[in-house]
């Protein structure tokens, strides 16, 4: 924008400098033409009014001819080569400002030129920074939506972070537990292969018992066959001895 503003003050600057140059052509080219008339005027009076006080010459519309002086009251006779040289003077001048004007007009048409593209790279930038800007609205919307999510999101951390803790407190009390089980489990294995070995003595013991239980079975089985064999022959007896008195008594 600060170049653009630039190249409109130059435009503007550069159109009034041709407007002033074009003014000093007009009053050059006014006061090429007084002179001219005046040199002929001179050219034409020279011998009947040399005697007399030339009138003044005032060019008109410019600064650059002054009222002559009252010391200068009578004009000398002016030559054909003073007013050739004085024409060819302010032409040189008229062509120079003619150049000058030229040069202007074309550095204005550039300028006007580049006034153009610049309006027109104004108005692309213009484009893109509307661009931009619904752009910036679309990622400020976009952010405050990322801020809402992080906000709940961070929520939602502390609520994991809470729980984690609650899990991690769990874990140390099951771990705790585990411990204390596992050093159960290792006395109850103590215990237990302390009541195998126990119990393999008692088996072997059972084992001795049982064999000594039937062998005394036996024992018992073969006194118990032995009183009944002596049962048996003590009643034989005691029927042989009743025979025997009843055989006495007999006789």
């Amino acid at each position: 924008m600060t170049l653009l503003e630039e190249r409109c003050n130059q435009a503007e600057s550069g159109v009034l400098q041709i407007n002033h140059l074009q003014e000093e052509v007009e009053l050059l080219q006014g006061a090429l033409r007084d002179i001219a008339h005046a040199v002929l005027q001179d050219a034409e009076n020279r011998d009947t009014d040399s005697a007399q006080p030339s009138p003044h010459v005032h060019l008109s519309q410019t600064p650059a001819v002054p009222p002559r002086s009252p010391k200068r009251s009578l004009r000398t006779p002016t030559s054909p080569a003073f007013a050739e040289s004085t024409i060819s003077a302010v032409q040189a001048s008229l062509h120079k400002y003619q150049l000058q004007i030229h040069e202007l007009q074309v550095k204005l048409q550039a300028n006007k030129e580049q006034l153009g593209v610049a309006r027109r790279q104004i108005d692309g930038w213009e484009e893109v920074q509307q661009g931009l800007e619904n752009r910036i609205a679309e990622l400020t919307q976009q952010l405050d939506s990322s801020r809402t999510s992080n906000s709940q999101l961070m929520q939602e951390k502390d609520l994991l972070s809470k729980s984690l803790d609650a899990v991690r407190a769990e874990k140390n009390a099951l771990d705790k537990n585990r411990l204390e089980m596992n050093a159960m489990i290792e006395a109850l294995n103590t215990d237990y292969d302390k009541i195998q070995k126990a119990n393999s003595r008692l088996q072997k013991v059972a084992e001795t018992l049982e064999e000594e239980k039937a062998f005394l079975q036996g024992e018992v089985d073969r006194i118990l066959k032995d009183a009944e064999i002596r049962e048996m022959n003590l009643r034989a007896e005691e029927d042989r001895c009743s025979r025997l008195r009843e055989e006495a008594a007999y006789y």
